[in-house]
C-alpha cells in the first residue's frame, strides 16, 4: 500500500538524528533514543503514581505504549501504527505548553496581584503551601518575613520557567527528529512498494508479449 506522505512531510524539517546518539547510524540513533525516552517516562510515571498525579499518570502510560508500539512498528514497517506517534506526542506537547502557560501565570499573579501574593506567604507562614513546604520547611519562625518569602519564591518559579521551557524545547526537538524519521522510512517503504510494482508490471507485460509472440507463430 503506498501512502501520501508529501502533505504532511512539508511541515517537518529533514532532521538526520538526535545530537545525543549522533555517532550512531540513523537507525541505531532514534532506536536508542526511543528506548532512552521510554525510561525517562517509566520513571516519570512511577513519580506521577508517588505524588497522586492522575492526569500524568494516564500521559505517561499513553506514551509509554506508544514507544513500545513505535520501535516494533518502525521494525515491521506498519506506517499507520508509525504515525500515532506524531498524533500522541503532539497531544503531549500541547499539555506542556499549558503547563507552562499555568506557570507564567502564577508568577505574574505572585508578581502583581497583592491578594494572591499575601495569600501564598501567608500559607507559607503557616505551613500549608504544598509547593514551597520543602523550601521552607527547615527555616527558622523569624526568618520568615515577607520580602525574604518574596524573593525565594519568586526565584522559585523562574527557576521553573527556564526549566519548563528547557524541557519543552528538548521534547520539541525530540519530535520532530522522530517525525523526519518516521516520514523517511515512509517514503523508503513507498519507494519499494513502487519498484516491485513496476517489476512486476515489466514481468506481466513481458509475459504478455511472450504470450502474443507464442500465438502469432502457431498460426
Amino acid at each position: 500500500m503506498v501512502y501520501n506522505n508529501n502533505y504532511e512531510k512539508k511541515f517537518f524539517p529533514k532532521i538526520s538524528k538526535c545530537f545525543c546518539c549522533c555517532c550512531y547510524s540513523p537507525d541505531e540513533s532514534f532506536k536508542y533514543c526511543v528506548r532512552i525516552m521510554t525510561v525517562v517516562f517509566f520513571l516519570l510515571l512511577i513519580f506521577a503514581a508517588i505524588t497522586s498525579n492522575v492526569i500524568s499518570v494516564i500521559f505517561m502510560i499513553v506514551l509509554i505504549i506508544s514507544h513500545i508500539l513505535l520501535l516494533k512498528d518502525v521494525e515491521n514497517l506498519n506506517i499507520l501504527y508509525m504515525k500515532q506517534f506524531i498524533y500522541i506526542f503532539f497531544i503531549y506537547i500541547l499539555e506542556l505548553i499549558c503547563n507552562f502557560g499555568f506557570i507564567l501565570y502564577y508568577f505574574f499573579a505572585y508578581k502583581y496581584n497583592n491578594d494572591y501574593h499575601n495569600k501564598v506567604n501567608n500559607e507559607i507562614k503557616l505551613g500549608t503551601n504544598k509547593l514551597n513546604n520543602f523550601i521552607f520547611s527547615k527555616l527558622k519562625e523569624s526568618e520568615l518575613n515577607d520580602n525574604y518569602i518574596s524573593q525565594m519564591v519568586e526565584r522559585q518559579q523562574i527557576i521553573r520557567i527556564i526549566i519548563a521551557i528547557l524541557v519543552i524545547c528538548l521534547m520539541i526537538y525530540y519530535y520532530l527528529v522522530n517525525c523526519s524519521y518516521i516520514f523517511d522510512r515512509i517514503e523508503d517503504t513507498n519507494q519499494a512498494y513502487t519498484m516491485k510494482k513496476i517489476e512486476n508490471g515489466e514481468k506481466t507485460e513481458e509475459k504478455f508479449n511472450k504470450e502474443k509472440e507464442i500465438q502469432r507463430m502457431t498460426k
